[in-house]
């Protein structure tokens, strides 16, 4: 990425109008590199590991989501004051959203 940063906004060496070739080609790029890893991944992943980490996996997403929602939703609450149940409602409509994207960084 630095280097990326480097020869491109930095020095110019690189085009990074919406039109050159390298901003076309990007998506591309981004998704056979994806497709390489998520091969590399599968291919030396022990299924055996794989179902010990599964469930706490999943416990700590439940968990994340409703400390999310609670937190949300109470500030919202004090917030808007709104009712407490509409509060609450959309504190948790954003928290499945926002566990989603903090895991997939």
């Amino acid at each position: 990425m630095l280097i990326g940063f480097i020869v491109g906004p930095l020095l110019g060496l690189v085009g990074t109008s919406p039109d050159s070739t390298v901003v076309q080609l990007a998506p591309y790029i981004t998704a056979i590199a994806i497709a390489f890893v998520l091969f590399d991944v599968g291919m030396s992943i022990r299924l055996s590991k794989l179902e010990k980490v599964i469930v706490k996996a999943t416990e700590f997403t439940f968990a994340l989501a409703i400390v999310t929602g609670i937190i949300s939703g109470t500030a919202i609450f004090f917030v808007t004051h709104w009712n407490i149940i509409i509060a609450f409602i959309c504190g948790f409509a954003i928290a499945g959203p926002a566990v989603l994207y903090s895991q997939q960084s």
